[in-house]
């Protein structure tokens, strides 16, 4: 069941124009119903373990990986304990695949804005049967992105957006590090049972969009930009 059901929350995702689904398979999947919100922490991608979990505190999947800053790879681990998918590094820079089983399901790569100085955003590429291999070439099966996220990455204040040039760029997923408000409620009320810790930020994605993805690339984005902001001297990425 959705942790969110029928709240009204400002500034929601809304549902994709079409869904969003790359990392199941005919007995997993990750495109739910309802939107939901996710809590998540700084600097997963470094943790040995990581265990994604919904703001009513149930499990969904864990992220595992030892030395993942070195390896440059984390794994997907399901509740049953079954190793699902992986992300690992690219051979270019700046550019990383997410595998089930030796199927490249979708490519992340960081790139400069266009038309102005300086800013980069992440574009996510899905590919489709027949998938590239971890054999394949970095670019190898992208046509044109599902997906791509803009906005203050190392505030951890963006938005993942619809990419599909034909369409209407629809916001469907956000991350923050700011308790949701519900309008329709009284300032005394938490429409959302969360208090968040200082290192800890919300993945919030609609309905019909794969929440591992977004999951997944938010935990990279949050660790990638964070390299790039200690490099930088702290300066945020916009």
């Amino acid at each position: 069941e959705s942790c969110c059901g029928n709240r009204r929350v400002a500034e929601v995702p809304v549902m994709p124009s079409r869904p969003i689904s790359a990392l199941g398979n005919q007995y997993v999947t990750f495109q739910p119903d309802e939107q939901e919100i996710f809590v998540l922490r700084q600097h997963a991608w470094i943790s040995h373990q990581f265990e994604v979990k919904d703001i009513l505190r149930n499990p969904w999947f864990k992220l595992e990986g030892k030395d993942s800053q070195a390896t440059g790879s984390k794994r997907l681990v399901l509740n049953t304990g079954v190793h699902h998918a992986t992300i690992e590094r690219g051979s270019e820079g700046a550019t990383w695949h997410i595998y089930v089983g030796n199927e490249r399901r979708a490519t992340i790569c960081r790139e400069p804005l266009e038309g102005g100085p300086g800013g980069f955003k992440y574009v996510v590429w899905l590919h489709a049967n027949p998938y590239p291999t971890r054999s394949s070439a970095d670019r190898a099966g992208t046509s044109e992105p599902r997906l791509y996220a803009q906005g203050n990455f190392v505030g951890l204040d963006y938005w993942f957006f619809e990419g599909d040039s034909n369409r209407d760029h629809r916001r469907i997923a956000r991350v923050t590090r700011h308790p949701l408000a519900d309008p329709s409620m009284p300032s005394t009320a938490d429409p959302v049972p969360v208090r968040l810790d200082p290192d800890g930020y919300l993945v919030q994605v609609a309905a019909a969009v794969d929440v591992a993805l977004v999951v997944m690339a938010a935990v990279l984005i949050e660790h990638c930009e964070m390299q790039e902001s200690e490099a930088r001297g702290g300066k945020s990425s916009l």
